[in-house]
Order: structure tokens, then C-alpha cells, then sequence
């Protein structure tokens, strides 16, 4: 069934049947979208996409990709308005075979941080040092700071906050054993990010002249470069 055979040579009248079907995708707002499907080898075969029954065309927005025997369709930077029903329809002279499966695109927000004063810190023994940085992102979102890769544990000396997005690490009084490394992680259900500076604490032989050139100079590093 399904071919004619005349000597050696073999006709083929075989509408296409998938044999791989597209997928439901959920993904974030501006994340990756795409379907895969392909069909039983039959000859002729070409391929359509639709959603919600409207066909959709190669663009700026679409990228369509077919071959012999399949087909994928990519969504460039999906928006919320994107979800919906996606179908493939593959057909040729002898029949068509199509399959659908659902787009949904959340509106959560991955986690995204930078700091905004001091990547580089350089501070005296008994001084105040502060790392902020301003997180983007949906709630709800859980701050997390580190010092050398390991969490930090109450000191009454650190002080730590989360208001209007911004976080902020604060050291009061400063020793030698907080230079370090220093990194803060954010959290939510889309994702997660981290940021980094890093703290040097030296000893009264800074004085307090080229401290405040230090802060200058480095200020204007983290403005313009990012951590």
C-alpha cells in the first residue's frame, strides 16, 4: 500500500504522517520559543505554521526553517500577546497531516543585578564600607550576600537591607578580616543573578586624604565599566 512497483523502480504516493509532533513551550517574557516537528520520509512534502489558525510568515518576528522531512518554527523575543495555539500543517499531493500544541508566555521578569556605587572598595581599619546594588526582576525576590564564595553569618558589626530594590551590605567598623571578595545573589521563580566587588581593608597608613581619592577614583571605575 501506499506505492506502485514497476521492475526496479518504485513509485511512492505516501501523504505525510508525523512522526514527531510539536511540544507545548511555557516560557518569560523575551525568552526562548521555539517548536520542532518532523514527518514520516514521503515525497513533495511541504510545511506551514499557524496560530490560531492564521498562517504565519517568515519576518523579523518568525523564523522558519523546513527541510525534507521537518520543520521548526522560532519566535523571536515572544511577548505575552504570543501565547496561543501553534500548528504545523505538512502536505503534498496526496494528503496533508498536521499537529498543534500551546505557547505560554509569563510575564515574570528574570532576576537581574548590578552594583551602582564601589565594585572596588578600599576602606581603613575602624571605617564604614558599603556595597549597593539595584535589583530588577518580579517578585518575590530573596537577597543573599557572600563573602569569598561562603555565606555571611550574623555580625553585629554588618548590616544588611532590601528597600525599593536596591540591597545594601554595610560594614560599620572595619577589620582586616572582612577584605574579601564579596558577591550578592538575588532569586526569584524566573531565574537568578549575582553580582560582585571587592573589599580591601588596609591600616592606618592610608590617610584619610588619599582614602577620599581612592573612593573618587573608583567611583567613577564602576560607573563606566560593569562588575
Amino acid at each position: 500500500p501506499g506505492q506502485r512497483a514497476s521492475g526496479r523502480v518504485a513509485t511512492f504516493y505516501l501523504p505525510p504522517v508525523f512522526r514527531q509532533k510539536i511540544n507545548p513551550v511555557e516560557i518569560n517574557v523575551g525568552g526562548h520559543a521555539k517548536f520542532d516537528c518532523e514527518t514520516e520520509d514521503a515525497p513533495n512534502v511541504t510545511f506551514k505554521w499557524y496560530k490560531s489558525n492564521i498562517e504565519i510568515k517568515q519576518s523579523e518576528k518568525y523564523r522558519i526553517i523546513s527541510r525534507h522531512t521537518g520543520s521548526s518554527l522560532e519566535l523571536l523575543n515572544p511577548v505575552k500577546a504570543d501565547s496561543g495555539e501553534y500548528t504545523c500543517k505538512a502536505s503534498n499531493q496526496h494528503g496533508s497531516d498536521s499537529c498543534t500544541a500551546s505557547l505560554i508566555v509569563t510575564g515574570k521578569i528574570p532576576v537581574g543585578t548590578f552594583f551602582i556605587f564601589y565594585c572596588l572598595i578600599v576602606t581603613v581599619l575602624g571605617k564604614l564600607a558599603q556595597f549597593q546594588c539595584v535589583v530588577v526582576g518580579s517578585p518575590t525576590l530573596s537577597v543573599q550576600w557572600q563573602k569569598d564564595e561562603s555565606w555571611i553569618l550574623e555580625d553585629p558589626r554588618i548590616e544588611r537591607t532590601f528597600e525599593n530594590n536596591v540591597a545594601t551590605l554595610r560594614i560599620s567598623a572595619c577589620e582586616a578580616s572582612h577584605s574579601g571578595r564579596y558577591s550578592c545573589q538575588v532569586i526569584n521563580e524566573a531565574g537568578q543573578d549575582k553580582c560582585f566587588g571587592t573589599l580591601t581593608v588596609q591600616g592606618n597608613l592610608l590617610n584619610q586624604q588619599s582614602l577620599l581619592h581612592t573612593f573618587h577614583t573608583y567611583k567613577a571605575i564602576s560607573l563606566c565599566t560593569p562588575c
